[in-house]
């Protein structure tokens, strides 16, 4: 029984909200969402993302959708990802 419990321990683990983030140069970042949860909260939180970054546009790379943001608003996701309650993944 112990075992299962370790196994749905890591189970867990692997299920944390988490942003992921790289930096595609020219001054621009590609963000992800991952294990956000069921549909409508991850609605909620694009609807949160979309109005925080008004001007980021969502392109397909490497057969998978990333949000596309500016260098210098880093910062601000960053924050948005703290209030959010997402780990970032830097990569």
């Amino acid at each position: 029984m112990q075992s299962h419990d370790k196994d749905n321990d890591s189970e867990k683990n692997q299920q944390i909200p988490t942003a992921v983030a790289k930096y595609m140069g020219n001054a621009s970042i590609a963000v992800r969402f991952e294990a956000i949860g069921d549909r409508s909260r991850f609605r909620v939180l694009l609807q949160h993302f979309r109005f925080q970054f008004v001007l980021a546009r969502c392109e397909e790379i490497d057969n998978l959708k990333w949000w596309l943001i500016t260098e210098s608003q880093f910062k601000i996701f960053t924050d948005f990802c703290s209030n959010h309650g997402l780990r970032l993944i830097t990569a």
